[in-house]
């Protein structure tokens, strides 16, 4: 009778017909998943046997080896919060003229920079099929646009922090 049975952490599929028996294992909340597919002449114990066997692996990673997130992720989630500064950034409260001035630049700078990158994509697009030019619409040009905004909204934030300093209007 066709049906699902939990067995041992594993979703197990019971279908009627050739098929047989169908696993499916989750890992990581679902991220991941393998599949597997067993004749019908397979008995349940046979197949959970070759879930259960013995690791081949006789060692495991530290977990203090792994990275806690990718790095990739970490700069697109940074490059579209204006709330984060820089690291060593001074704070804008509290910031001293010259300071202001070098935060300005230094975001002066990176702005120019990000802009000619995203130019430079956008020529690059004109030349790309309609579904390549999609896929880098979707993906890159978000990202960069991201960082475009965060970058100004920087930069204008210490051009306000230098306007005060230099009208003495400062706590």
């Amino acid at each position: 009778m066709p049906g699902i049975l939990p067995v041992l952490g594993f979703d197990v599929l019971s279908l009627e017909g050739t098929l047989g028996w169908f696993f499916r294992c989750s890992y990581r909340h679902g991220h991941h998943h393998t599949e597997a597919v067993c004749p019908g002449s397979c008995s349940l114990l046979e197949i959970l046997l070759n879930f259960l066997r013995r690791s081949v692996y006789h060692w495991t990673m530290n977990s203090g080896d792994a990275r806690p997130e990718r790095p990739d992720i970490v700069a697109a989630t940074r490059g579209g919060d204006n709330s984060l500064g820089m690291d060593d950034e001074a704070d804008p409260a509290t910031a001293s003229l010259e300071q202001a001035v070098f935060w300005r630049n230094i975001y002066t700078e990176i702005l120019a920079m990000e802009e000619a990158v995203l130019a430079r994509i956008r020529q690059l697009m004109a030349g790309q099929t309609p579904e390549a030019r999609r896929e880098v619409e979707l993906t890159n040009v978000p990202v960069i646009v991201a960082q475009v905004e965060r970058f100004r909204s920087r930069g204008k934030l210490w051009d306000t922090r230098v306007d005060a300093c230099q009208l003495g209007k400062v706590p």
